[in-house]
């Protein structure tokens, strides 16, 4: 059975593919040419089977949107009910 690691805790493979599938699956809103300003509020490392690993960091624009940067670009913004999504299967886990 394949694992992963989310900060202390392990995850079946189960539980990481349908985190996994809410992350890539986040709607695009709007292209990005660079971050707003202020703290993420999510950070998610994902680390692939050959040992590289994805950064995906979700930072607030305002409450129906968040800018979504993977390794550090910023790439685009989605629905904040998308991240709302993923902190939800977070906390189930």
């Amino acid at each position: 059975m394949t694992y992963c690691q989310k900060s202390r805790n392990i995850l079946q493979s189960l539980d990481f593919v349908t985190l996994y599938n809410k992350i890539i699956g986040m709607p695009l809103l709007n292209k990005l040419e660079e971050t707003p300003m202020g703290d993420p509020e999510m950070v998610i490392t994902i680390t692939l089977a050959d040992g590289r690993e994805d950064v995906v960091t979700l930072t607030k624009i305002n409450e129906r949107e968040y800018a979504v940067d993977v390794n550090g670009r910023c790439e685009f913004s989605t629905l904040a009910s998308a991240v709302e999504s993923i902190r939800e299967k977070l906390v189930m886990l």
